[in-house]
């Protein structure tokens, strides 16, 4: 996993070489330093196979919503991740279940609460096996 310090140039040639060494090695490009959010991005790259990119939740900042639609009834789990404090050496972070639930078919919005602030704010979508994480930053 690739975090925000590690320079672009650089990144691209460890995963060359990475890549070289073991051809199954798996790179993730990490959105922050938040354990939970962490291991959440790793079994989503796990279980690639299981996400269809046509079917990806999306944020929507105008109303802060993650929105997604659903061909079949799933189980569905939507996390909210933020730091708190970034000082080092223990950066601080909050998490809250927005749902936990098996779903119709169908669209679904689900509303992002006004607490959670709106700068390093991320959020992982559980649909059944895929996991897809990304920012809900405004």
């Amino acid at each position: 996993m690739f975090g925000g310090q590690v320079p672009a140039g650089r990144e691209a040639e460890l995963k060359q070489e990475l890549g070289a060494i073991n051809p199954h090695v798996i790179s993730i490009e990490g959105l922050a330093g938040i354990p939970g959010l962490i291991v959440n991005q790793i079994q989503g790259a796990f279980a690639a196979e299981h996400q269809d990119p046509t079917q990806a939740p999306t944020y929507t900042p105008d109303d802060r919503s993650i929105r997604l639609t659903l061909a079949a009834p799933r189980d569905v789990k939507v996390t909210l991740w933020w730091t708190t404090s970034t000082v080092p050496p223990h950066p601080k972070s909050d998490s809250l279940i927005l749902l936990d639930d098996r779903l119709a078919a169908g669209g679904h919005t689900i509303p992002v609460p006004d607490h959670i602030p709106p700068k390093r704010a991320f959020a992982t979508v559980k649909i059944d096996a895929a996991i897809h994480a990304f920012s809900v930053a405004c």
